[in-house]
C-alpha cells in the first residue's frame, strides 16, 4: 500500500526529494515487478522492477533522487510530481488492479 506521500520537498523548485512511500503490511513477501505507481497524472508513473518488498518493509520512490537505504527507487523526473495544494497517488498491481490509494 501507500503508506505516505511526502509532497513538499525541501530542494527549492525542483523538489527532487518529494517521494511515495510504499509498504508491505501483509504477512508474505511481494514480488512488485510490473506494479506502478502513478503521481496524480496521465505519464507520471514509475514501474517497479522485479524486487521483493517483505513484510513490514518500507520502499520509497522518489521523485528524482537514489536514496539506497530506501530500496534507491526513483521517476527519475527533473521536476516535482506531487502538487503541494492536495494530489492522489495510485499503486497498481501487474494486472493493471489499483491496489491503494493515498490523497492528501
Amino acid at each position: 500500500m501507500i503508506s505516505f506521500i511526502f509532497y513538499d520537498g525541501v530542494v527549492k523548485r525542483v523538489e527532487s526529494d518529494e517521494y511515495a512511500e510504499i509498504a508491505n503490511q501483509g504477512g508474505s513477501s511481494v514480488n512488485l515487478g510490473g506494479w506502478r505507481l502513478n503521481a496524480g497524472a496521465p505519464g507520471q508513473d514509475f514501474v517497479f522492477p522485479g524486487i521483493e518488498l517483505q513484510p513490514g518493509q518500507v520502499c520509497r520512490v522518489y521523485t528524482n533522487e537514489g536514496h539506497p537505504e530506501s530500496c534507491g527507487l526513483s521517476f527519475g523526473n527533473e521536476q516535482a510530481l506531487w502538487n503541494n495544494k492536495g494530489d492522489c497517488g495510485y499503486l497498481y498491481d501487474a494486472g493493471g488492479a489499483e491496489v491503494s490509494r493515498y490523497c492528501y
